[in-house]
């Protein structure tokens, strides 16, 4: 599979040959999603310079010569300094406001390598930006580490893909097709709007917690006053330094050579999550083999 970033430029002309319109796009193709849009800037601008000029294939060789070998990741999604670079129609501030505090669960669906589905019968696009935009919850470093295969973004995807989609043990992607409700064997986590269900009848891991409100309240208050494109810097690198703390912290037990490790659950904040996220963390731990045990403190009081 291939990922592909176009940027589509529309000039007004006076020539009537153009239809009074000259329109120009100019793309990449990737094999790997994360490292996609740090070549954002690059396509806006050439699109813009490709129309307005001869055309001139001389830089786009450059670039590709100069990437096309290129195996570092900068950006999982960019941070925009400016709105006309930002990569959905959506802004990852827009993204967060709708879901609420059940957009922790949609981060935790990601690090325990869950299949991912959103239903709506609205645009196919608003549907995709959300696809992209949850991407933007996981930090590249952790993307790096947990492989390509994890929750690949399938984005749109219809009922005649089944045989497909059951091939794969996670992926997040969106759907119109209301049918896909139906076959929960499809999916493991089922968002039509904003509200969810997951396949099992009960899962707690994946169930809005008392930590995630409390982490959804206080981003609210701080993102209060700031602009829209400051918003989302500070969300994107907010759940990229949770996911880097989270993750680095239960990983480096991991590395721990002494055996198993006994936590109590009103521990779990020195581990960068709330002693309600307990389901969370104990299936995390179980999924990446980490040698922890998490039990509850029962203290008795004289």
């Amino acid at each position: 599979n291939s990922y592909c970033l176009a940027c589509f430029n529309r000039q007004q002309t006076n020539d009537a040959e153009e239809r009074n319109a000259r329109m120009c796009s100019v793309g990449i193709l990737m094999n790997r999603y994360e490292g996609l849009f740090q070549h954002l800037e690059f396509l806006s601008l050439e699109s813009r310079r490709q129309n307005r000029e001869e055309f001139d294939e001389s830089r786009l060789l450059d670039f590709y010569s100069d990437n096309s070998q290129t195996t570092s990741i900068h950006k999982n999604i960019p941070i925009a300094s400016h709105s006309s670079f930002r990569p959905f129609s959506t802004s990852f501030t827009e993204f967060f406001e709708f879901f609420g505090p059940s957009v922790f669960v949609i981060w935790k669906s990601f690090l325990l390598k869950r299949r991912i589905l959103f239903y709506n019968n609205s645009s196919i696009g608003v549907l995709s930006n959300r696809v992209g935009w949850s991407r933007g919850l996981i930090s590249t470093s952790v993307w790096s580490t947990l492989g390509n295969d994890v929750c690949s973004p399938l984005f749109h995807i219809s009922i005649g893909e089944s045989d497909r989609i059951s091939m794969y043990s996670s992926y997040i992607a969106c759907t119109s097709d209301r049918i896909f409700g139906d076959k929960d064997s499809l999916w493991d986590i089922f968002f039509e709007g904003k509200s969810f269900r997951t396949s099992q009848n009960e899962c707690p891991s994946l169930q809005i917690t008392k930590g995630d409100r409390s982490r959804f309240k206080s981003l609210l208050k701080v993102l209060e006053g700031l602009s829209l494109d400051r918003k989302d810097i500070h969300l994107i690198k907010y759940f990229e330094s949770l996911t880097d703390q989270v993750w680095e912290n239960f990983i480096d037990a991991n590395r721990d050579k002494l055996g198993d490790k006994v936590i109590s659950f009103s521990q779990l904040t020195d581990y960068g999550l709330h002693r309600s996220d307990s389901d969370f963390a104990k299936e995390f731990v179980n999924l990446y083999k980490i040698p922890l045990i998490l039990q509850y403190c029962r203290c008795c009081c004289f």
